[in-house]
């Protein structure tokens, strides 16, 4: 047994137990279906790529973001006004929220955005 903390690159602590991307973590669902099925049952492009095809998130490819915003995973992130944007607005809960400071925060470090980035990013 080993002891001790571990925290990976993009800031995710490892706990123990692990509930990272196991079985009851449904981030990446559509791969584990998609594998799971037959090959002439699965569409093309679906399940666990092969390494250099990586999927970018549930969907596959990152989403389109307009110019200026970022992926807030719940919608998308103005920077200039501190607001996350509903992708849809189907319902009341769905409404344009301001960040909170350690939303802000993890977005700006973390996130895709939809504007060119510099070559050290």
């Amino acid at each position: 047994r080993v002891d001790g903390h571990f925290t990976f690159a993009d800031g995710l602590k490892f706990d123990d137990p692990w509930t990272y991307m196991d079985d009851a973590d449904r981030r990446f669902h559509s791969e584990k279906v998609a594998y799971a099925k037959s090959s002439s049952e699965a569409k093309a492009g679906s399940g666990i790529l092969p390494a250099g095809e990586t999927a970018h998130c549930d969907e596959g490819l990152q989403k389109s973001l307009p110019m200026g915003y970022y992926d807030a995973g719940n919608g998308m992130y103005d920077e200039l006004t501190n607001t996350i944007m509903p992708v849809s607005t189907s319902d009341m809960s769905d409404l344009p929220r301001e960040a909170t400071d350690a939303e802000a925060r993890w977005i700006k470090a973390r996130a895709a955005k939809g504007f060119p980035q510099k070559n050290n990013e």
